[in-house]
């Protein structure tokens, strides 16, 4: 991947979360499900190879940080923050 894509990923999230927010509030339940859910996308980018997560701008180290946050936070929305702000 280029730095393009990579800020094509970057974009692609952006965009969802605003439209998770504009979608309105969720029910308590809901967001544990969604936060479940997405803990099972982390799992997934840390079965890649180090040679594309790099090309997407993601460390080994930022997939550990995000599987280890609790239920009750989002692991990829806190991902993609902590990949935007390096």
């Amino acid at each position: 991947m280029t730095s393009t894509t990579t800020h094509n990923v970057h974009k692609f999230y952006r965009v969802a979360r605003a439209a998770k927010a504009r979608a309105g509030p969720r029910s308590f339940f809901r967001q544990l499900l969604d936060n479940w859910l997405s803990q099972g996308a982390i799992a997934r980018l840390a079965q890649l190879d180090d040679a594309l997560l790099q090309d997407a701008g993601i460390t080994r180290r930022d997939i550990e940080w995000a599987r280890k946050l609790p239920i009750t936070v989002n692991a990829e929305d806190a991902l993609m923050d902590r990949v935007g702000s390096h």
